[in-house]
């Protein structure tokens, strides 16, 4: 499960990674409905169908407490580098086990 805290505001999204020809594509939306097996999903600029096969991850979001952080939990941040040189957190990620070790790192 993917846990989202920002600002101290909650925000429920659907977070779907499926391969496509040896691609990972992955959508952060609002589910807007589900037939059989094609999810809608909302996105800032329309709607995506996504058809599901028994090899889609589903993964959502959902609000936590940042007391319920613990340590060993896999995390990752939103963050902007401050003036200083340190980072300033806008979002804190909670990844599921099966995510360790996969995107590992800093990116710009």
């Amino acid at each position: 499960m993917l846990g989202f805290v920002s600002g101290g505001c909650a925000v429920l999204l659907l977070a779907w990674s499926a391969t496509v020809c040896a691609q990972t594509v992955t959508i952060r939306g609002k589910v807007s409905a589900l037939k059989d097996q094609d999810l809608i999903v909302a996105i800032p600029n329309g709607e995506v169908k996504a058809t599901l096969t028994d090899q889609t991850v589903v993964r959502a979001e959902q609000p936590i407490k940042f007391s319920e952080i613990v340590p060993g939990m896999y995390l990752g941040t939103t963050a902007t580098k401050q003036a200083d040189g340190n980072f300033l957190a806008s979002e804190v990620h909670v990844f599921s086990e099966d995510q360790r070790g996969t995107g590992e790192g800093h990116r710009p």
